[in-house]
């Protein structure tokens, strides 16, 4: 008698997980075209949840393999804790160390504090029509924005607090009965979490400098360009022109 396999009972998997690639050569980042593909490519938002949608048919997998799957099965809580702890300490890693950090530390690098040393046209060239972006472009908040969402979802996908019922890691372990997998859990995501803060401090700090720097830049050279215009127009001959 050939007995179903018990495959059956387990979720449906999805496409295998090819994870994005992102240069050692950081500097290829710093310039525009390499800004863009940031933007279009590791930072997109489908590109960013991915990860995520692997670790909990993970989680599912491994909730059912130790006996979480019927009424009348053995439950085995000490590995199915273990495993569910090592799945969520590798995803903290990878999410942190492998993919965020890294994004992060390049966005700090994008920002030059330093102001031009031109001085500024205040509306008058042909760029009028464009608001200054005072040394942060657009695109650097919009990415620490994408950051800031992946993190939360992060947060409500895998570890889901006191949501009790959602099969994610904190209801998982809770139920395990397992104070140090627990524990050991939650110190993973105390230091991703404080990991992706401090990094995203420094990077609105630079930026705060930035914007800082090119409000001196243009007030400072403003006055002087003013300065001259007045300058000029008092050593020159009466206008019958308003303009």
């Amino acid at each position: 008698m050939i007995r179903p396999s018990s495959s059956r009972n387990l979720p449906e998997t999805p496409p295998e997980y090819k994870a994005p690639i992102l240069s050692l050569n950081k500097d290829i980042y710093l310039t525009t075209d390499g800004r863009q593909a940031l933007m279009e490519g590791i930072l997109k938002p489908n590109v960013l949840r991915q990860p995520l949608i692997h670790a909990t048919d993970s989680l599912a997998r491994t909730n059912l393999m130790f006996g979480a799957g019927g009424a009348h099965t053995l439950v085995d809580h000490e590995s199915r804790s273990r495993a569910i702890f090592v799945i969520f300490d590798q995803m903290t890693k990878f999410y942190g160390n492998v993919y965020l950090f890294s994004i992060m530390d390049i966005l700090e690098k994008i920002i030059y504090t330093t102001a031009p040393g031109h001085a500024p046209d205040l509306g008058r060239g042909n760029d009028s029509d464009q608001p200054h972006d005072l040394g942060v472009e657009q695109g650097f908040w919009l990415a620490l924005d994408r950051i800031h969402n992946a993190a939360n979802a992060f947060d409500r996908e895998l570890w889901a607090e006191s949501k009790v019922g959602s099969s994610r890691v904190w209801d998982l372990l809770i139920k395990t009965g397992n104070h140090a997998n627990f524990a050991a859990a939650k110190e993973s995501r105390y230091m991703l979490f404080r990991g992706i803060e401090e990094r995203g401090e420094a990077c609105i700090f630079k930026a705060l400098d930035a914007v800082s720097n090119h409000v001196e830049w243009i007030i400072v050279g403003g006055e002087a360009g003013t300065k001259k215009v007045c300058s000029r127009n008092s050593h020159s001959k009466p206008s019958t022109h308003l303009f």
